[in-house]
This record gives C-alpha cells, sequence and structure tokens, in this order.
C-alpha cells in the first residue's frame, strides 16, 4: 500500500495568473518536442533520446520564457 497526499493549492490573483503562465509555456514545450517525435516516426528517422531533445528544445523561446 502506498500513500500519497493531496495538496490543496489556494493562489491568490496574481499566483493564480503565475501558474497559468507557466502551464501554458510548458504545454507548448510538450508540444514541440511531440512534434518533433512525430515528424522523426513518421519519416522512419531514428528518434530522438531525451538529452538530444532538450537541447534542441533549450534554443526556443517558450523554454527560455519557462
Amino acid at each position: 500500500m502506498q500513500r500519497t497526499n493531496v495538496i490543496r493549492l489556494k493562489p491568490n490573483k496574481r499566483q493564480r495568473m503565475i501558474l497559468k503562465e507557466l502551464c501554458l509555456l510548458s504545454s507548448c514545450v510538450y508540444n514541440i518536442t511531440n512534434y518533433v517525435v512525430r515528424h522523426q516516426f513518421f519519416n522512419k528517422e531514428m528518434i530522438s533520446n531525451f538529452f538530444e531533445l532538450r537541447q534542441l528544445v533549450q534554443g526556443t523561446d517558450d523554454y527560455q520564457f519557462l
């Protein structure tokens, strides 16, 4: 049996806006990497590993803002 802790966040308006922006940026970074992997798959190329994808994504604006 594993124990889980449930934490409820109660952010104020400013913190809520920051969390929303961080969620948006992280989803953009995920979508970029997913796009690259899908194109590699459909083009029958070798799929990049985590470290190669990280180096590729680190140059994007969304990653820099995040």
